[in-house]
């Protein structure tokens, strides 16, 4: 299958998105027709996820709106149990 046909199976839904360099999750709501690119809403940054079993990621900090990834850029896509979780900044240490 193609890339963008399995993807598209994940529209309307919380996924967990590991790039090159960073990770996010989000709900995934577009594909593009040639798969090169997707678009997430609701996006969070995760810094430390943790168990996936875990209720929440450790650490993450929310983007907002929407952020679109090129597909290129991805190592893995997932659904660990904290994808379902609120998005909520992660409080900062006092310097």
């Amino acid at each position: 299958m193609l890339l963008a046909e399995n993807l598209s199976r994940f529209i309307g839904s919380n996924i967990y998105v590991v790039c090159a360099r960073y990770a996010y999750r989000g709900v995934l709501s577009e594909v593009t027709d040639d798969g090169q690119a997707m678009v997430l809403s609701n996006v969070a940054a995760v810094q430390q996820s943790g168990s996936a079993q875990g209720e929440a990621p450790i650490s993450e900090d929310p983007i907002g709106g929407s952020m679109v990834i090129m597909t290129g850029a991805i190592e893995s896509i997932s659904q660990p149990n904290f994808v379902n979780a609120p998005i909520t900044p992660t409080p900062r240490q006092a310097r």
